[in-house]
């Protein structure tokens, strides 16, 4: 996105040594409370205008990007999730009994690290972008979100399914294509700000 040269970016490290370590059977219960802290340090500083303070991620950095927008108090004006997981119980069994343990012996934690309260995101705008054939983060994730959003009315975000990509969406020239979306998305939310000289 930098590219266009309109956008001011700074790179968050994912996980600063202060970082609470996941909790075993709770995919989300230290990250998102962690980023909002962080969003706050940022807003606090004079070089940055707190009503451009955004978030952004693809696959569990789009699960994250919605679990905070999920948790938000209005300190973000901006999400976005490209190709994200929505709901543990839709993701690879696998990977997700290995933190999670079974549904079934899980129950809480499987709601607690889902996105499953879409109030917060009528604080935000918010894009959402997922190929449909994705191979990894199902789109039914992109779907539950979306019929969440939809039936608690929330306003002021935007979709785009990119048909058969996978988790790369990269079938006819999508990869471009999904961060032109962002780009556009981003400046025409918060404008083209100043370049720095």
């Amino acid at each position: 996105m930098t590219v266009h040269e309109v956008l001011p970016v700074a790179d968050e490290d994912p996980k600063p040594p202060s970082f609470p370590p996941i909790r075993k059977r709770d995919q989300a219960a230290c990250p998102a409370p962690f980023r909002t802290g962080g969003y706050r340090q940022w807003a606090s500083k004079s070089y940055v205008d707190p009503k451009r303070i955004g978030i952004w991620g693809w696959s569990y950095g789009g699960f994250m990007a919605s679990k905070v927008l999920e948790v938000n108090e209005g300190i973000r004006s901006l999400g976005i999730s490209v190709a994200p997981v929505t709901s543990w119980l839709m993701y690879d069994s696998i990977y997700t009994e290995r933190y999670m343990n079974l549904p079934e012996l899980n129950p809480g934690g499987y709601v607690n690290a889902s996105i499953s309260h879409v109030e917060g995101f009528k604080n935000a705008n918010f894009l959402l972008a997922h190929g449909s054939g994705d191979d990894n983060v199902h789109y039914a994730n992109s779907a539950h979100l979306i019929d969440m959003l939809t039936s608690e009315q929330v306003r002021g975000w935007r979709f785009r399914m990119f048909t058969d990509s996978d988790h790369s969406i990269t079938k006819r020239g999508g990869n471009r294509e999904v961060y032109e979306f962002m780009t556009e998305f981003l400046v025409e939310k918060w404008g083209k700000g100043e370049l720095l000289n």
